[in-house]
């Protein structure tokens, strides 16, 4: 588009008259460079979700076992990945005479 507007300034000062084809090379040549642009950003964009997204899952999965973990070094759990026990169910249960349930 710079060249077109070039050429058309450079003709305006020579004859004083504008050629439409001395504008059209110039809007065909930004047409073709943002055709191209387009067809290396998109696939870019698309790539840049995909692993946006692939990332945002691990966070998740990480934050998850870290909750875990922090549970069963807390000792709210037996073992990694049970839920936790509920200390006020197996304190009711003993008092009634019954056998604390399992978890």
């Amino acid at each position: 588009m710079i060249r077109a507007f070039q050429a058309v300034v450079d003709t305006i000062q020579v004859t004083g008259d504008v050629q439409p084809g001395q504008l059209a090379s110039g809007i065909w040549e930004a047409l073709i460079t943002t055709a191209a642009g387009l067809c290396v950003a998109i696939p870019a964009f698309v790539g840049q979700k995909y692993l946006e997204a692939r990332v945002d899952r691990y966070v998740v999965e990480m934050e998850e076992r870290a909750d875990i973990y922090a549970d069963y070094l807390a000792g709210q759990t037996s073992s990694l990945g049970e839920a936790p026990r509920h200390p006020e169910s197996a304190s009711e249960a003993t008092a009634s005479g019954e056998a604390p349930a399992a978890p």
